[in-house]
């Protein structure tokens, strides 16, 4: 099957921004969800998504964005997750991402 979107290599840091599961009786968190943001490498990069490696042990069901320094912080969807890496989808349009896209080639 081919792939909808080009996919580009990248040596990216990025951040998964999660949200953190409260503890049963854990009150501290009454003025809305809170989050946990870990470290990741952005190993490749598409209109459609990215894959990435999280640098540290996180609860994949909690992923609610992907922030990329600089760029933007960017609503995904993981869809698959296996050795170690994440596969993630942008929940934005692809035409807008498309535009990240060029604007990331031309930030390099």
């Amino acid at each position: 099957m081919a792939r909808q979107h080009d996919r580009y290599s990248t040596a990216l840091a990025g951040r998964l921004v999660a949200a953190r599961r409260k503890a049963e009786g854990d009150e501290s968190a009454a003025d809305g969800p809170s989050s946990d943001e870990i470290l990741c490498d952005i190993l490749d990069l598409s209109a459609g998504g990215a894959k990435a490696r999280p640098r540290d042990s996180i609860d994949d069901e909690t992923v609610l964005a992907l922030v990329l320094d600089k760029i933007g912080r960017f609503d995904v969807d993981v869809v698959w997750k296996r050795d170690g890496t994440l596969g993630l989808k942008f929940r934005d349009d692809p035409e807008k991402m498309a535009e990240v896209m060029l604007a990331l080639a031309l930030y390099r």
